[in-house]
């Protein structure tokens, strides 16, 4: 039987608790300690919500246009948005973008 859990997620929490602890993880997610362990141990019931909330704590990357940590969904509205007009500051992060590592990929529909 395959492992259910996001690998992705699972990475990064993994992660934390190695840079932390499962407590310090827990209170950054808004979970308990034990909802943290139990994740992480492949017994937690409902992954959709405590991934979603991994995901949106420790997934982040390094933007060098704004020298920041930065979430995918940044990335992926500044970087696939439409060429920008009206504004130099706006296209000069916009083509930055075009040029960047972390540049995802156009999903298709």
């Amino acid at each position: 039987m395959s492992d259910p859990r996001n690998p992705h997620a699972l990475a990064l929490a993994r992660a934390a608790v190695e840079a932390g602890s499962i407590a310090a993880v827990a209170g950054a997610l808004g979970y308990s300690r034990p909802a943290v362990s139990r994740y992480l141990s492949g017994g937690y019931p409902s992954l959709g919500p405590i991934e979603a909330a991994i995901l949106s704590h420790y997934d982040r990357r390094h933007c060098p246009h704004v020298d920041e940590e930065v979430a995918p969904e940044y990335c992926r509205r500044k970087a696939l948005a439409p060429e920008p007009f009206g504004g130099n500051a706006r296209l000069v992060h916009w083509q930055a973008c075009q040029q960047c590592p972390h540049k995802p990929e156009k999903e298709c529909t």
